[in-house]
């Protein structure tokens, strides 16, 4: 599961640890249409093998700077995996070349990298080996390691792998990877896999890891989580770059692109893209107070729409994002995290939907993204983006986004 790229020491600032440098990549593939399978047709010549090229990767450039996190983002197909693995160095580029810098940490297929016959303790320090550790240094993380994958991993960590279920060789995988410092790491959708617990404990290493300056670059589905952790996402279609930039904005694009067709997209208004299947859709979004009038550093905000029922459906997920207007993410919840169930919908049933939001928030403008989807967030009902936006002012003057209430005391000391 985990993979090695450690050049030598770097000689100039582009050549620092965690510098990764994709060049006009092109990345093609065989695919058999015909295939001689049988042993008379392989030794008298009675078929033959019958392939086309297909290419996976169009020419694609991109520089990723010492400690960002990018998210390649796209439909399936698009090349997103193909290009992680040419960057781990699985895949060597058909044409162009790729310069990755530092230590590379691979979470991809899930499972790859561990010998089935080894225990979980021979894995860990056989990966460990193969980036170029000490036993000594593996013997120091290696608690944390195992405290990370958690009890189930800990009570199996002396049996073979291949007796392990796919959510223990993820956490284990995942355990390995981010405690023996990578410069880069390279994650393909394995955070699918696992309990919501372990997920959220992930997402917070990662969070550890980009404060600690590693350059991160994943591939997920779940566009929000590419919004709100990623700096940069890079939209792939048909192995080509249709759009490189803040996360945000290309999330929004590549989301307009996808649900162009789909039943029930209205097109745009206020800021952003409406879309959705239609079982459910949300109708008269307001807020509580008139959008021309601003609304003060903690006060509470209602967020209100109405929701009709016109397919029949079960334990619908309504959910609201909040972001600044330049598109900084800061807020996402909804009815699942919040252990809210919805129950059984039917056709005609109409819901009034309120959400109050305490604006611990500076002075500035906001908006507000409304959506109603699937239970298991893999079909969209009803997505308004960018919906309803507010404005909040305050009393007192600070740089940032949220209001900590920081009040500062100063006291004069006793002279002497």
């Amino acid at each position: 599961m985990v993979a090695i790229d450690e050049p030598a020491p770097p000689a100039t600032a582009a050549d620092a640890p965690g510098h990764v440098v994709i060049d006009d990549v092109w990345e093609s593939f065989k695919i058999y249409t015909e295939r001689a399978t049988g042993i008379r047709d392989r030794l008298f010549a009675r078929r033959k093998n019958v392939s086309e090229e297909f290419w996976a990767l169009k020419g694609v450039s991109l520089e990723i700077t010492p400690g960002e996190t990018v998210g390649l983002i796209g439909e399936n197909g698009s090349g997103k995996s193909t290009l992680l693995k040419c960057v781990a160095g699985i895949y060597q580029p058909t044409q162009g070349s790729i310069s990755v810098h530092g230590r590379t940490a691979s979470m991809l297929e899930l499972g790859a990298g561990f010998h089935g016959d080894l225990t979980g303790r021979e894995n860990a320090y056989l990966n460990g080996s193969i980036l170029g550790f000490s036993k000594t240094y593996v013997d120091s993380v290696f608690d944390e390691i195992v405290e990370f994958a958690g009890r189930q991993v800990a009570e199996a960590i002396d049996r073979p792998v291949r007796t392990y279920s796919s959510g223990m060789y993820l956490r284990l995988g995942f355990a390995v990877s981010v405690h023996l410092q990578p410069d880069v790491l390279i994650i393909d959708e394995v955070l699918a896999v696992g309990d919501a617990r372990f997920v959220k404990k992930c997402y917070d290493r990662i969070h550890e890891l980009k404060r600690r300056g590693v350059t991160i670059v994943l591939v997920s589905h779940d566009l929000e989580t590419v919004a709100s952790l990623c700096d940069r996402a890079v939209y792939l279609e048909r192995g080509t770059v249709v759009q490189d930039g803040p996360a945000v904005e290309v999330v929004d694009h590549y989301r307009a692109d996808v649900t162009a067709d789909m039943p029930g997209v209205v097109g745009k208004w206020e800021g952003g893209a409406v879309y959705g299947t239609g079982a459910v859709k949300l109708t008269d979004l307001a807020l509580d107070t008139p959008p021309e009038v601003p609304v003060a550093t903690g006060d509470v905000l209602r967020v209100r729409c109405t929701a009709e029922v016109h397919e029949a459906v079960t334990d619908p997920v309504f959910g609201i994002i909040v972001r600044s207007n330049d598109g900084t993410y800061l807020y996402d919840t909804n009815t699942l995290w919040r252990r809210q169930g919805t129950g059984d919908l039917h056709l005609g049933d109409r819901l009034a939907v309120e959400i109050p939001l305490r604006l611990h928030l500076l002075p500035g403008r906001y908006v507000i993204t409304l959506a109603v989807s699937r239970s298991d967030g893999k079909q969209i009902y009803d997505w308004h983006t960018d919906a309803l936006a507010f404005d909040v002012v305050g009393e007192f003057v600070a740089n940032g986004i949220v209001d900590l209430d920081g009040t500062i005391d100063v006291t004069r000391l006793p002279s002497g």
